[in-house]
């Protein structure tokens, strides 16, 4: 999508732009300067956090910040603020069209007295009580759902893909921890920064995606489950027979450099395939 036409989405109804000294923003028009400068100052509680961007649960609120690192990265974000603006506009593009994100509230670049970009803060809901897909279906499995309750999860989570597919929109990163629901029927996406909108997906993003899909489930069903699962989601005329065995072999591939790059990085996380183990462990010993 041009600069042009996610200028639109900048500012849809009930939103409004800000020129203020040090910062320009884009905001829903009913928060006050000082709300704002509130739970910019707040220090949160912590979620995650990176060499380059922190985010933080301030009450109701996620905030994400971002620092351009440098001079050279601020004058390249001031000229193409494009990237960094993506989120805020995917989230008014998605939510316009159905698709559930969480309710953005404000959109800040930060910038120094030369008009260089030094940082963006990104705020939007937290959403409360809600897993993300993987989290969701190991508590459906910790509780003895059946068959029919994981096909219904499954199918409601293809129509919700779909969905944002048809906007339409590309999400590169569409693995389990960016998709969340709280009740296994209504799917929420986050991490929206990583949406392309306006343009559907082709053959090679629609497989990686079902890459990131099969590799975030598999861990907990088999392919009774996921073969029918991923089938939904192809367009009319694609033989399943052969997506299969392309998605399996991407996915091994896939999971291999992962945990090669975590061994190397010396990172552990606990994820759904650990969780299995412990619950399927505890069991055998009861």
């Amino acid at each position: 999508m041009t600069e042009r036409a996610l200028e639109q989405w900048m500012t849809p109804d009930r939103y409004e732009r800000r020129e203020e000294k040090g910062r320009r923003t884009w905001i829903r028009a009913d928060v006050r300067p000082d709300q704002l400068d509130l739970l910019l100052r707040y220090p949160g509680q912590p979620l995650k956090e990176s060499p380059r961007s922190t985010v933080t649960r301030v009450g109701m609120w996620v905030v994400k910040r971002q620092t351009a690192g440098s001079l050279a990265a601020g004058v390249k974000l001031a000229m193409c603020p494009g990237r960094n603006r993506q989120a805020w506009a995917a989230s008014h593009y998605l939510r316009a069209r159905g698709v559930r994100a969480p309710e953005p509230l404000a959109y800040v670049e930060f910038r120094n007295a030369l008009g260089v970009t030094t940082g963006t803060a990104f705020i939007c809901q937290y959403l409360d009580g809600f897993f993300n897909i993987e989290d969701f279906l190991f508590e459906l499995i910790r509780r003895g759902a059946g068959e029919a309750t994981l096909r219904r999860f499954l199918e409601g989570l293809a129509d919700a893909c779909l969905a944002l597919e048809r906007t339409p929109a590309w999400h590169s990163d569409l693995a389990g921890k960016n998709i969340f629901t709280r009740d296994g029927r209504q799917f929420y996406f986050i991490d929206l920064e990583a949406v392309r909108i306006g343009q559907e997906p082709g053959e090679d993003e629609r497989m990686k995606n079902h890459v990131q899909l099969y590799d975030s489930l598999c861990d907990a069903m088999g392919d009774a489950l996921l073969v029918p699962f991923l089938e939904r989601m192809l367009p009319e005329g694609t033989d399943i027979r052969v997506w299969m065995p392309r998605v399996r072999k991407l996915q091994e591939k896939r999971r291999a450099e992962v945990e090669e790059r975590w061994e190397r990085e010396g990172i552990h996380p606990r994820h759904l395939r650990h969780k299995l183990e412990e619950l399927y462990r505890e069991r055998g010993m009861s």
